[in-house]
């Protein structure tokens, strides 16, 4: 099984917070026991983007920061998606067919290796 990575961070960052699941579930508009079963990894995260600004923003994860952008990240990845933003940028779509086949172990030249990086770092 994958590890729960976007559960343990909502669990983490709202006991950071000091805040009980069912405040949580209050600030966030949700029901508590749906909360607690992604936190622990037995439900996916929400896919729709206003319950996960709504649950961003009752964990004080502003918009724009690296941290609300991984909150996201780890949801849509979890639901085996591509974040939106990525799948709008057609070079970053362009170069996922080697990034699949680096991470399958497949051999990566240094020339297209240095395409990936510039892919990824201008995007």
């Amino acid at each position: 099984m994958a590890e729960n990575l976007f559960g343990n961070l909502v669990a983490a960052r709202r006991q950071d917070l000091r805040l009980t699941l069912r405040k949580f579930a209050a600030l966030a508009e949700m029901d508590a026991g749906n909360l607690s079963r992604i936190e622990r990894g037995v439900a996916a995260p929400p896919q729709a983007e206003e319950v996960l600004a709504r649950m961003a923003d009752a964990l004080a994860l502003a918009l724009g920061t690296p941290e609300r952008e991984r909150f996201v990240d780890l949801a849509v990845t979890a639901n085996g998606r591509i974040p939106t933003d990525l799948m709008a940028d057609d070079e970053v779509m362009a170069s996922l067919p080697l990034l699949f086949r680096t991470l399958r172990g497949a051999p990566l030249t240094e020339e297209k290796l240095e395409r990936l990086v510039d892919a990824i770092r201008t995007s």
